[in-house]
């Protein structure tokens, strides 16, 4: 009878210390989750509404406008306490010559601080420098929401875009080769100032997944073909493309709206914030891209 007592007695005594013990390690990988959780916020910052200011001095008076937006906007970087070197808003072309450019560049470093939305933009009048100067001064003043995107990119994923020609005239068939070092879902950006189009996929060719190392190129359908044109009153212009591969399917809206007009690909314009809010919300390592800048002449009668 005691026997049995003593049994019971440890039975309840030992189940009683596995249970503390048990809730003891709950307790503790609780208080780990939380830890982490309070690491990571700290971390992490929301996007927030930064105000950038910038300048620029040139004779063009609309390209001094592109650039001191673009000096306004890595500003707003910089108060966001994100490292931007001067070298980071422009892109070499294959002839050396410097074309200013934003979202292409900021968008896919966007480990660093990417741009979803801008407002009150504030652009000042064109100042001459001097009396009677031909070069001008542009002060430009907004607020952008600056987002931080963590991780780690995929350092085996690599991409590549190319062209059949660095430079073209006007309405001349224009050739683009991508390749990927991981397969994955080939999306492809026509850029020009503030604004872009999707190329690829469209309304024809809607097939985009790509094979790891293989070549795609675009247009790869006989239906329509890709050309340029040069910015109204120039002679020659600089134009964009972007290609990013994702490694799930991940396709930007409004791809219906595409149509082909004698012979050439008419697509939707959107703001390019819309492209950073889409990229934004891709992961580092789940997304690769590659840019080519092409010069257009205009073609001579």
């Amino acid at each position: 009878m005691s026997t049995n007592s003593i049994s019971e007695k440890s039975v309840v005594s030992v189940s009683s210390v596995v249970y503390k013990k048990y809730k003891m390690k709950t307790i503790t990988f609780i208080l780990v989750i939380l830890f982490i959780q309070i690491l990571y916020s700290q971390n992490e910052k929301a996007p927030q509404w930064i105000f950038g200011k910038g300048n620029a001095e040139g004779t063009d008076t609309k390209q001094i406008r592109r650039d001191a937006v673009n000096d306004a906007r890595a500003n707003a970087l910089k108060q966001a306490g994100i490292d931007i070197r001067a070298s980071d808003v422009l892109i070499k072309t294959e002839t050396n010559q410097q074309l200013t450019d934003f979202y292409s560049k900021f968008a896919e470093t966007s480990s660093k601080g990417i741009i979803l939305e801008e407002r009150n933009v504030k652009v000042g009048k064109a100042e001459p420098l001097t009396e009677n100067s031909d070069v001008y001064k542009i002060e430009v003043i907004l607020e952008a929401l600056v987002a931080t995107q963590f991780g780690e990119r995929d350092a085996g994923f690599d991409v590549t875009l190319d062209a059949n020609r660095e430079s073209y005239q006007e309405n001349e068939s224009v050739q683009l080769t991508i390749t990927s070092t991981r397969e994955g879902y080939l999306t492809l950006f026509y850029v020009h100032n503030d604004s872009l189009n999707v190329l690829f996929p469209n309304a024809i060719d809607k097939k985009n997944f790509l094979k790891a190392n293989d070549t795609l190129r675009f247009p790869h359908s006989n239906s329509y073909q890709l050309t340029l044109e040069t910015e109204a009153g120039k002679k020659s212009s600089f134009e964009e493309f972007i290609a990013v591969v994702t490694k799930g399917d991940i396709p930007v809206h409004n791809l219906s709206e595409m149509k082909i007009e004698q012979g050439n690909l008419q697509t939707k314009e959107t703001m390019l914030t819309n492209y950073a809010k889409w990229l934004y919300e891709i992961p580092l390592d789940q997304r690769g891209s590659a840019t080519k800048v092409l010069q257009v002449f205009k073609k001579e009668k």
